[in-house]
């Protein structure tokens, strides 16, 4: 690419959502790149929403004829020297893709996608598509090791793939965490009506059937001890549900859906965080978790289990249906102070590698080089 001033040099990138991680990425971003960035945003709130205070200095992609518009500016005007899809889910993110191989605009793809077992129909057609489809973005970020073999597994050469180590604010998280006192978690047991001395299991997010929740409502039914709690932060449509278990069981605790330094008091005070999902691309709340220094308790089918979960170091990696598994390792973290002590430094050290900064200018220098 010929070689241009800071202010001529744009990209672009385009999001199913703004997260707060995806925010925090485009920010760090903006500071780090010596392209000029517009992000723009398929829709508000997809997955969930959002208690964002920023709405409002949001851009959304535009739809019908202002949508033919802003195509023919960015491909037939070229406004922009390279493009940034998160992922190919969207069919709006698949044209951008197919697009810019055809006006030869350089693309950019960054992903959280693993191998999953679907029907074999779709991974006919997979492995029909996706290699024709893969061999037109220039440079592929990977969440991780699983995503980075999901691409190998559809032909994608070594040579453009560049883990970007997917993330959230994990300095923001830390700098939070310090604010935080023995009072402040005595506050909030006494108000969730723990005691002192239970050993707090917490799990953050969206009540789906993917979560495996009724698995681990099962897990805990059948403790002895009364002093090892679950707690449950988050909303969906298996509500009732969890509502039930915890009406039924005293040592399920269900809190609904936090944000901001309500979800941040929940991780503080907590003992150990779990993550049991059955179908799981790559689980942020596990980076959470670490970033507070709480030991995880996650599922095989977590996409981030092989990059993030160190057995002894961080936590442990179970299978998502053997029961008797994580009765044992739930049993065994808390009735051993220590071990959950040793494992929480450990937990520290590797979220302080995993900040939205490097994976910024992970991207960044691909972007340069392209």
């Amino acid at each position: 690419m010929k070689s241009k001033s800071k202010k001529n040099k744009k990209a672009f990138m385009l999001f199913e959502e703004p997260t707060p991680y995806v925010l925090g990425l485009i920010r760090e971003l903006r500071l780090c790149s010596e392209f000029q960035i517009d992000a723009l945003f398929i829709q508000l709130n997809k997955s969930q929403t959002w208690d964002l205070d920023c709405f409002d200095t949001l851009s959304i992609l535009p739809s019908g004829f202002g949508f033919v518009a802003f195509i023919f500016r960015v491909f037939f005007f070229r406004k922009y020297n390279l493009l940034y899809l998160s992922g190919w889910g969207a069919w709006q993110c698949r044209l951008f893709l197919l697009l810019g191989g055809v006006f030869f605009i350089p693309v950019t793809v960054e992903s959280d996608t693993q191998i999953n077992k679907t029907p074999i129909w779709k991974r006919v057609i997979k492995k029909l598509f996706y290699p024709f489809m893969f061999s037109i973005p220039k440079a592929f970020f990977p969440a991780g090791t699983r995503q980075h073999a999901y691409f190998r597994n559809y032909c994608v050469r070594p040579s453009k793939l560049y883990k970007s180590h997917m993330t959230v604010n994990v300095e923001g998280i830390r700098k939070k965490s310090s604010t935080f006192s023995d009072a402040d978690r005595a506050e909030w047991r006494l108000k969730n009506n723990i005691k002192s001395d239970d050993v707090v299991f917490l799990f953050v997010g969206r009540l789906l059937p993917c979560k495996n929740l009724i698995f681990l409502f099962e897990v805990f039914s059948k403790l002895s001890s009364l002093n090892i709690k679950l707690v449950v932060v988050g909303d969906g449509e298996l509500r009732d549900e969890v509502v039930k278990y915890s009406n039924d069981y005293e040592n399920i605790i269900y809190m609904g859906k936090k944000y901001g330094i309500e979800l941040w008091r929940s991780y503080y005070s907590s003992d150990v965080c779990v993550l049991p999902s059955n179908r799981e691309q790559w689980g942020l709340v596990v980076i959470e978790a670490l970033a507070f220094g709480k030991p995880v308790l996650v599922s095989h089918d977590v996409g981030c289990a092989d990059d993030l979960v160190i057995d002894k170091g961080t936590g442990y990696v179970l299978n998502s249906s053997d029961c008797e598994a994580w009765l044992s390792k739930i049993t065994d973290l808390a009735e051993n102070q220590s071990l959950r002590k040793s494992i929480s430094k450990r937990c520290f050290e590797l979220a302080s590698k995993w900040t939205l900064c490097s994976q910024a200018m992970t991207i960044d220098k691909v972007w340069r080089e392209l």
